[in-house]
């Protein structure tokens, strides 16, 4: 009489994971590796400069938003290339 036991399961499943692993990685070998996006990449900004020079962010008044709060006062996000940055307090 055969029992069921956990271990045993654990085992198996996980052997059974990989071998689907490599057979999905042999197959996508053997075909030229895995189809394009479907989807249009999205247009990335120029190296060095951000996507955007402005942005709103808003943060709660705790003790984690001192970073924001620094950057702002600092210029870290104008030095990147974000003067526009502005920041609101939730009220």
């Amino acid at each position: 009489m055969s029992t069921f036991k956990r271990r045993s399961f654990l085992l198996s499943s996980c052997a059974a994971g990989v071998g689907v692993a490599l057979q999905v990685g042999t197959l996508s070998t053997l075909l030229g590796g895995l189809p394009a996006q479907a989807a249009p990449a999205a247009k990335a900004a120029a190296p060095g400069k951000p996507e955007t020079s402005s942005a709103t962010l808003g943060f709660i008044a705790l003790t984690d938003a001192a970073p924001l709060i620094v950057a702002k006062e600092k210029g870290f996000f104008a030095k990147q290339g974000m003067g526009g940055v502005e920041l609101k307090k939730q009220t």
